[in-house]
């Protein structure tokens, strides 16, 4: 596999490896195996239901990686407040929820602790962000960060975006994000991350 890829905006009207992507590439993540139990396929499932309800939101983006026509990595961002779920929303997660079993109690817990630290101004809210096995450590995931704090500069918008990963966080501060609160949800770790416009 070459160097060589473009990023460009996801159609999802006729692409929806996307939500794939999404739902496998972060399956693993600690607050998703706390959250949704230790079966991967299940986790998986869920996170799809997840996802599906997230990407269908018109006002949610989507950036994609393709090496010609495959898709190996996938960024999703909001702005405004479009992040924050209104009730008559909520209904959209009722599959991931039913999916998920006894575990929907957790999983109500950890969406309700996320959206206490959200930024009380409009912003950009990253997130979800993968990239397929065989194409990390190849700049993919770099690539797409470039094209997303471009938009947050041309726009002048505040990023924002959690992270449950320690060893994100390097990475996330090369393109301007900085720690402004950590909190564990579900005893995992997490950390909430900022990006003020650059002047």
């Amino acid at each position: 596999m070459s160097n060589s890829w473009h990023i460009e905006a996801v159609k999802r009207s006729s692409d929806w490896r996307a939500l794939s992507l999404f739902a496998q590439g972060m399956a693993d993540n600690p607050l998703h195996i706390a959250a949704l139990g230790s079966n991967r396929a299940r986790r998986i499932e869920v996170l799809g239901l997840m996802f599906k309800a997230l990407l269908e939101d018109s006002s949610r983006e989507i950036l994609g990686a393709y090496w010609g026509s495959e898709l190996v990595g996938a960024l999703g961002y909001t702005r405004g407040f479009a992040c924050r779920p209104q009730v008559r929303d909520l209904v959209k997660f009722a599959p991931a929820l039913v999916a998920s079993n006894v575990r929907a109690p957790a999983m109500a817990w950890w969406l309700t602790l996320w959206l206490r630290h959200d930024p009380p101004v409009p912003h950009s809210h990253l997130g979800p962000v993968a990239v397929t096995p065989e194409a990390r450590g190849r700049g993919v995931g770099a690539a797409l960060m470039h094209k997303y704090v471009q938009l947050l500069d041309k726009t002048g918008e505040v990023g924002h975006l959690e992270t449950d990963s320690v060893q994100n966080l390097e990475f996330y501060r090369r393109f301007g994000f900085q720690v402004f609160r950590y909190q564990k949800v579900l005893n995992v770790p997490n950390w909430f991350m900022i990006r003020n416009t650059v002047t």
